[in-house]
């Protein structure tokens, strides 16, 4: 079980989406949002696998529909060791983002104005990533739950067997519904982050993080 990277699910097609979206722009015109706006949008969108206001970076309703299909399907894969079904995941994707959303706490304001490349601070309080192998490996209820889905695996037992087994699917979701809900967030760290402009394919001009990487990782806590 890839605990390092578990609930870290639409974060690069989310980046490519928006990344994906840069053009030539006039360097006199400017985006109509704020840079300050832009940048925590895009942090929502990495952390939570969609922002809370779209306009800010020019997103369609289909791309949130996408980022959102990429998001259960991340965690499907993270997950794919206990076998679950798709209502399953749907369940835990819906836990994940409730949890992140409810816990981290994003904000930016502009640190250094400008008409081409202007700076925000983006402070955010942080996933612990680095306490999440320790929290995996000291749940005694998930290891427990794994070292069963092995043993009926070694015996022989499919996918197709787990995917029917409804006892087993709850079990699953109620474990790792507890190991979401105790992951923590509370590192508070700040970011600077400069801006260029981007064209979207609405043809309109929006603020982007130059380096949108540092921005992902950032709120990752990596």
């Amino acid at each position: 079980m890839k605990f390092t990277k578990i609930i870290f699910a639409a974060v690069l097609i989310v980046c490519t989406m928006m990344v994906a979206s840069v053009g030539q722009c006039a360097k006199s015109s400017a985006p109509k949002y704020g840079a300050d706006k832009a940048i925590l949008a895009y942090a929502e969108a990495y952390a939570f696998g969609s922002p809370n206001d779209s306009r800010y970076i020019g997103l369609s309703k289909n791309d949130i529909v996408e980022i959102k299909r990429q998001l259960t399907a991340k965690i499907a894969g993270d997950f794919e060791e206990f076998c679950l079904s798709e209502d399953s995941v749907n369940k835990l994707t819906d836990v994940y983002v409730k949890k992140i959303k409810s816990e981290m706490h994003i904000k930016t304001t502009i640190k250094e104005k400008s008409k081409e490349s202007p700076v925000v601070n983006l402070t955010a309080t942080i996933l612990d990533s680095e306490s999440l192998d320790k929290q995996a490996k000291s749940d005694k209820k998930l290891q427990a739950l794994l070292s069963s889905i092995s043993k009926l695996k070694n015996e022989g037992k499919t996918e197709a067997y787990f995917l029917k087994d409804s006892d087993l699917q709850k079990k699953s979701v109620d474990s790792l519904t507890d190991f979401i809900n105790g992951l923590s967030i509370n590192q508070e760290k700040t970011l600077s982050v400069k801006c260029k402009k981007i064209t979207g394919e609405d043809e309109k001009l929006y603020w982007a993080p130059e380096n949108p990487e540092e921005v992902m990782n950032f709120v990752l806590g990596k």
